[in-house]
């Protein structure tokens, strides 16, 4: 459970370069977990066994994960033992989401909106950094991914905003792949422009870093540690702001469009779902 041994299990998975960070990253946590939280001293992956995979199941809901992030953590875990050779016991019955007591999520969103007295709270509590970042999702709707490597793109949606076009997100997206976000009246457009404008200011007094860090995966953890203290977790995890854009921004498009599959279509390719996911959207980012 080493350096070497996380990289030939993310080399061995395959997957996107997105995914490959994620999965070494969300690893080399677990490991961490096992260690130094749980004295669960294991030389490798291949050593793990069914009470193992439930401990960190444990320790995870302790730690008001959501259910979404602990099944992706046990994904990330299952791709290990089968770069072990232990694909049979990855996909063994004693191993299963419900069997591990990680119930099986459903494919309706797993985050809620916050009150907005509750966030405004929560966001004056953040270091400037991070609550530049954290008004970044809030007013563009990007994931917490983008927020953090926006710095790379402020100055260019400041004139894209300024000049009425789309937001060009290419930084942090999922798969790699670029979207477009529609900012649909004056009140968005000025509310997009004043986070951007500020996120811009405090880089500029980090070398150009929004999140200051050496490294990528170093500054998404402390991103995450940040929101984590002053409340943003589990189902009101920094996500929950992403959902609250998209059910502004639809709205908007059903009284501009007239039509609720147009809308939802729309509200899908700001997301960066593509335009036939409307369905999936309204599911997970519109229910109640």
């Amino acid at each position: 459970m080493n350096k070497n041994e996380i990289k030939a299990v993310v080399k061995h998975a395959g997957g996107s370069t997105l995914t490959r960070i994620c999965r070494s990253a969300d690893l080399t946590a677990t490991v961490k977990d096992l260690r130094q939280t749980l004295n669960i001293q294991l030389k490798s992956f291949a050593g793990i066994k069914t009470q193992h995979l439930k401990s960190l199941v444990s320790l995870w809901q302790e730690q008001g994960k959501s259910e979404r992030t602990i099944h992706n953590k046990l994904s990330h875990m299952r791709a290990a033992l089968k770069a072990m050779d232990r694909e049979r016991f990855a996909k063994a019955a004693q191993n299963t989401n419900a069997s591990l007591g990680a119930s099986s999520a459903s494919r309706a969103g797993t985050h809620k909106v916050i009150n907005e007295n509750t966030l405004n709270e929560r966001l004056n509590l953040l270091p400037e950094s991070f609550r530049a970042a954290a008004q970044l999702q809030l007013a563009i709707g990007l994931r917490a991914q983008e927020a953090v490597q926006s710095n790379q793109s402020l100055k260019s949606w400041e004139k894209q905003i300024q000049s009425g076009r789309p937001v060009m997100v290419l930084h942090g997206t999922k798969g790699g792949r670029q979207r477009f976000v529609s900012l649909l009246d004056e009140r968005s457009k000025q509310s997009a422009l004043e986070a951007v404008r500020e996120a811009i200011r405090v880089a500029d007094t980090q070398d150009g870093q929004l999140i200051k860090s050496r490294s990528l995966q170093g500054a998404n953890r402390a991103f995450q540690r940040a929101m984590n203290k002053v409340g943003f977790k589990g189902r009101e995890a920094s996500h929950a702001m992403r959902y609250m854009f998209a059910q502004e921004q639809f709205s908007k498009y059903l009284e501009s469009l007239g039509s609720k599959s147009e809308a939802l279509a729309a509200l899908s390719m700001d997301l960066g779902h593509g335009d036939t996911r409307g369905q999936y959207c309204q599911q997970v980012y519109l229910r109640g």
